[in-house]
């Protein structure tokens, strides 16, 4: 009995660390010597969402990219 939920749970703790429904591709392109193009792709496995790191009581928000301008200018 103990090895058969020993095996339950390794499988089910190997599933949970298979799933990844989002997988991130990210670059950039040199334009100038001043500019470059950033680039963020987001795959997101079917009937999943991606959502702010936030949750507020109203509900989850959208994902976005937030970039301060710090001696850059965007």
């Amino acid at each position: 009995m103990r090895n058969l939920l020993l095996l339950y749970t390794i499988l089910f703790a190997t599933i949970l660390k298979a799933q990844e429904p989002v997988t991130w591709v990210t670059g950039f392109e040199k334009v100038s010597n001043t500019e470059y193009v950033l680039s963020f792709e987001a795959s997101i496995i079917e009937n999943w969402h991606l959502y702010a790191l936030d949750l507020p009581e109203d509900g989850p928000l959208p994902t976005e990219f937030v970039f301060k301008n710090e001696g850059v200018s965007l």
